[in-house]
């Protein structure tokens, strides 16, 4: 609809300590780099808990 923009995005992330999934949705339409500091928390806090 117009007025309405968003933006979803999500994946299966590989790392040596475990696999995870990783769902973005976002109206950061266009603007998907603000998003960069949320991802590599999520990734830090991932890395943190997991054995």
């Amino acid at each position: 609809m117009p007025g309405y923009r968003s933006a979803s995005d999500g994946g299966i992330v590989y790392t040596p300590k475990g696999n995870y999934i990783v769902s973005i949705m976002s109206n950061a339409d266009g603007r998907l780099g603000l998003l960069n500091p949320t991802v590599s928390a999520l990734h830090a806090i991932h890395q943190q808990i997991k054995p």
